[in-house]
């Protein structure tokens, strides 16, 4: 009964079907519901309806109309009382399916979800309507006035704010000293933050256990604790001991190096405290190692600090049933698709204004002193050495959700005051400018966060804007704006370390589960950028070895899916944004199996519609014995899900370059059939042939694909597959092509 709306606040499934990644069927309602109305029969007890519950009449009865299905369960009334029935009658309920003509009406209305009822959360959504609507001027007048305003407040400001940090804790003050803490918490309650207690958390400081502050204008995303604050306060003596034993050298001269010095200038910033002797700590006192591990190469090689609140048992404690949902790349992505479709021909650029030791400006809670010290090797002494953190470390997990809490508020300021289009992601702010602010915008960004008392990094992190900029990872690509594209793609480095990683596993034959783990990590990460779905299915293999209890030895079909996502890696195929997307494609596909029928023992069919509904192409083809045999009849009774997943598959080859690159919405008569191309894998042949070409042909023509089921007296390519041109105002495709298609997608099949 329900249908795809657009919710208040986007959920984090609706964003990503936004950039055309579909969650599976029971995600998300349909794009168009099953039936057009309902009819409710009253009839006495003793009355049996025709047919049974999921079946459709064959012919009228009781003014119920041909075609009509009788619904397991009468359906319940909403918005009144239920009706009072003689106890000597009963309700049956029947759907009434739509015509032909009012399903594609229906589909034309629902579009597809990357397109036109695409949005981007509401506070973004006001930022890219001021700037797409106002001149350049008036946009930088506003941000200016903005500024002058606040920066007047901060000096009304600044004898209670100077009062405020004398209340810290001393632990706190230093870490939070740059912070306007009035200043912020009043433009949160100017500008209706609906999260205004995270000022609380702030000035109390960020615990590192227990349980997380509920946030309700934040998604749900419960997390249990596996175990009590109490719990690992009973243990901390003994673990204490182990942990500080297994302190030692790492191996590498280097990574022993950094890692120290780095604590020491940690410690000569304030972040630290200590060190202190292990007969020095509390009976409570948790201790958590610190290690280093390399990033980059050549000249850009750095070591990296890790703070493990794992292994001490600390985020074990940690319990959320809420959280902000992270800016990922489709958010990005979704920006730029409303920015080229509200403001066509301008030139835009975008640059990574990124957070200085982002999780360091925010501070540790007094309270949490106990599970807040480290160990970390020195190589002079060749011992350990114990310091507490005054700081947020980087790997507990109450620091990210507190850290991404105080973010969320900067870039939702930056939206309702500045009207930045921007996103968030961690400590990395990804901004657009049109050409002529791109100056303007840099210093009012820069001010922003200098107002509020956040560093921002400089040098070579601190780049102009650009028509290529780099953040995550990922090489966005702004150069095509004016043809109204922009590009999404791994950088280079990145490929081409992967890349080897997948040479040197499937050389060496052997992945243990948690390398697999580490591999999955990074394989995710630059899937997102890949076109297409094929690489999935190697991602999947990959955590099935992962999980597995086979060993450490890489099997054949493993290491053929390693060296395919390598291949979809290098072929550097960037992940294209276009205003296409506002005219999305209809196709409607069907097979129909009647084996008894000589002349037409199966059949495929499919139409293909503009965003209008009108019809550009339809096809209609039979499957002879031979081809049924290839798709398992006779030794399976029936072959219907493969006959309706290479409907699918033939439509979209027959019309591969009408629908390149563009939204199109494949409407399906078989729930399996969706279901299988939603998820991009099948669990035995000939389905799983099937559905790896279809993510091939995905793959090679940019195809944004969204698969949906239409009931066959609603589907406009039943009569096709059923050798009928009924409802057809085109011409079928000649019968010579779409037969050697069929011979290529039946050679697939037979080839495995």
């Amino acid at each position: 009964m329900g249908e795809l709306a657009m919710p208040d606040e986007l959920s984090y499934q609706y964003l990503r079907s936004v950039t055309g990644v579909q969650p599976k069927s029971s995600k998300l309602p349909p794009l168009v519901s099953e039936f057009a109305t309902f009819l409710d029969v009253e009839v006495k007890r003793s009355v049996n309806p025709p047919i049974a519950p999921g079946e459709k009449l064959s012919s009228p009865w009781m003014n119920v109309p041909v075609g009509a299905c009788l619904l397991k369960k009468p359906l319940r009334l909403t918005g009144g009382v239920e009706p009072k029935i003689d106890p000597d009658t009963k309700r049956l309920t029947f759907g009434i399916y739509r015509s032909c003509d009012q399903s594609i009406s229906r589909a034309v209305v629902a579009g597809h979800p990357v397109g036109k009822e695409a949005r981007l959360p509401h506070v973004l959504r006001e930022a890219v309507d001021f700037v797409v609507n106002h001149s350049a001027r008036e946009v930088a007048e506003h941000r200016l006035g903005v500024l002058k305003h606040w920066l007047a407040r901060a000096r009304e400001l600044s004898n209670k704010e100077a009062q405020l940090h004398t209340t810290l804790p001393e632990a706190m003050r230093g870490i939070l000293a740059p912070k306007r803490l009035l200043l912020w918490r009043e433009m949160l309650l100017h500008y209706g933050y609906p999260d205004s207690e995270v000022f609380g958390e702030v000035i109390e400081g960020v615990c590192l256990s227990g349980k997380a502050p509920h946030v309700a204008s934040f998604e749900p995303c419960f997390k249990p604790a596996k175990i009590t604050e109490a719990e690992l306060a009973s243990t901390a003596r003994s673990a204490r001991v182990g942990m500080l034993a297994s302190i030692r050298s790492s191996g590498d001269d280097f990574i022993d190096s950094e890692v120290f010095s780095k604590t020491q200038e940690e410690l000569a910033c304030g972040w630290l405290d200590g060190p202190f002797e292990a007969s020095e700590l509390p009976e409570d006192a948790v201790v958590s190692r610190r290690f280093g591990i390399k990033q980059g190469s050549g000249e850009k090689l750095k070591v990296r600090l890790i703070d493990d609140f794992s292994a001490s048992g600390v985020n074990s404690t940690v319990q959320v049933d809420s959280c902000s949902k992270l800016h990922t790349l489709d958010v990005v992505a979704a920006l730029c698709m409303e920015l080229l479709r509200s403001s066509p021909g301008k030139c835009w650029k975008g640059k990574t204004v990124d957070l200085s030791a982002a999780y360091r400006q925010l501070a540790v809670s007094p309270s949490s002193r106990w599970v807040s010290y480290i160990a970390v090797f020195d190589p002079s002494s060749r011992s350990p050495k114990i310091y507490a953190m005054r700081a947020l470390p980087f790997g507990a997990s109450r620091s990210v959700y507190g850290f991404l809490r105080v973010a969320h508020s900067l870039w939702w300021l930056g939206c309702k005051a500045l009207k930045l289009p921007w996103s968030n992601f961690f400590d990395d702010f990804i901004t657009l400018a049109q050409d002529q602010e791109c100056d303007s915008l840099s210093v009012v960004i820069n001010q922003f966060f200098k107002l509020l008392g956040w560093a921002v990094s400089s040098g070579e992190k601190d780049l102009p804007f650009a028509t290529k900029f780099k953040a995550l990872g990922i090489e966005i690509d702004l150069s095509a704006w004016e043809e109204g594209i922009v590009r999404f793609t791994n950088t280079a480095q990145r490929a081409t370390e992967l890349a080897s990683q997948i040479d040197s596993i499937v050389s060496k034959r052997t992945l243990t589960s948690p390398e697999a783990l580490a591999l999955r990590g990074r394989m995710q990460f630059a899937n997102a950028q890949l076109w297409g779905r094929a690489s999935k299915l190697c991602l999947n293999a990959v955590t099935a070895h992962a999980y597995s209890t086979g060993g450490a030895a890489v099997t054949d079909d493993l290491a053929r899916c390693l060296l395919l996502f390598k291949e979809c890696l290098i072929s550097h195929r960037p992940r294209e944004v276009t205003p296409s997307w506002d005219s999305p494609l209809f196709l409607f596909t069907d097979a129909s199996f009647s084996p008894e029928n000589a002349d037409w023992p199966c059949g495929l069919g499919g139409v293909l519609l503009d965003s209008t509904g009108t019809q550009l192409a339809a096809f209609s083809c039979k499957l002879d014995f031979a081809a049924l045999n290839i798709l398992g009849y006779p030794a399976k009774s029936t072959v219907i899900f493969e006959a309706e997943l290479m409907a699918l598959l033939v439509g979209l080859v027959l019309w591969k370059k009408q629908v390149r690159g563009r939204p199109c919405v494949c409407y399906v008569d078989n729930n399996a059939t969706r279901d299988v191309a939603i998820a991009g894998r099948a669990r035995t042949q000939p389905g799983l042939s099937l559905v790896s070409e279809l993510l091939r042909l995905e793959d090679s023509i940019g195809l944004i694909a969204w698969y949906a089921r239409v009931p066959s007296l609603s589907n406009i390519a039943d009569a096709p597959s059923r050798n009928s041109d009924e409802g057809i105002s085109v011409k079928f495709t000649p019968s010579g092509y779409v037969n050697l298609v069929l011979e290529k997608i039946l050679s697939c099949i037979k080839d495995g």
